[in-house]
């Protein structure tokens, strides 16, 4: 009786731990899922699936350290901006705005090679790292690519929308210092294309991050030049010339920059233009 005793006891222990296993199992196996969902969640956009910000980021720097190993390794880094795209928010919704870039990220996605990689960067704005090209025009082509999909029209429900996006294209493994620096290089070729027209691409050249410091100096000393009353108007008549009268005067701005002196209109115009339009 005894022994029986001892087998029945031991039988419902080890039922017990049985049950006790599983469920940690379910457990683990449980907060294992969370764990994955919570990492996919911090390294992608929630709206287009695609890889975000933050993963672009780490991916690029694998790239980048890949490139400083070695010489002979090529790679490019496009930065993608879809032209109008606000015009498309505040004339029918951010709702269509939103399908609008899910059908946007398919379609770029269509587009690229096994192993190349797009990110929404935010907003509008998208990524794409292109590893392993054999020469420079490999990235050229794909842009032109990715421009020609764009071309046709997008389908959202009783709405038929065109999309043209602007690219900027830098070529990795050119003396870049710092990952982040590839981008920014990026952004400034984009900056360029759309300057030109947009519905462009523009391959960064190396004076384009001069002429951006440049202009950012200028817009600097544009604010202190202008709370420094640094700005004299000069009035030139308008003359009639059939009966020399005097008819009008134009107002001509010259700028005296204390260390520059005059600096001539051509010079500060347009920027200072663009930036009243950024802050309007």
């Amino acid at each position: 009786a005894a022994k029986a005793e001892v087998e029945r006891l031991n039988a419902d222990l080890e039922k017990r731990v049985i049950q006790r296993t599983a469920q940690l199992e379910q457990e683990i196996a449980k907060r294992q899922r969370i764990q994955e969902e919570l990492l996919y969640l911090a390294l992608h956009d929630p709206l287009t699936e695609l890889p975000n910000r933050t993963w672009l980021m780490d991916r690029l720097k694998q790239v980048f350290k890949r490139s400083q190993q070695n010489p002979h390794y090529l790679f490019a880094v496009l930065f993608l901006d879809c032209d109008r795209f606000k015009i498309v928010n505040d004339s029918l919704g951010h709702m269509i705005g939103d399908q609008l870039l899910i059908s946007i990220s398919r379609r770029l996605e269509s587009v690229l090679r096994m192993g190349d990689t797009i990110a929404r960067f935010g907003g509008d704005e998208f990524v794409i790292l292109l590893e392993e090209i054999d020469r420079p025009e490999d990235a050229i082509k794909i842009a032109q690519s990715l421009q020609d999909q764009m071309k046709l029209s997008f389908h959202l429900g009783e709405y038929e929308i065109f999309m043209d996006i602007s690219i900027g294209i830098v070529i990795g493994n050119q003396g870049h210092q710092q990952p982040d620096h590839l981008l920014r290089d990026a952004d400034l070729a984009l900056y360029k294309a759309k300057e030109e027209g947009k519905g462009r691409y523009r391959v960064f050249e190396h004076n384009m991050h001069s002429i951006a410091l440049q202009r950012l100096e200028i817009e600097t000393e544009l604010r202190l030049a202008l709370a420094q009353s640094q700005f004299i108007v000069y009035y030139q008549p308008i003359v009639c010339l059939s009966t020399q009268e005097v008819i009008g005067f134009e107002a001509l701005v010259r700028w005296f920059h204390p260390q520059k002196q005059m600096i001539p209109p051509d010079h500060f115009l347009n920027i200072a233009e663009d930036t009243r339009r950024s802050e309007e």
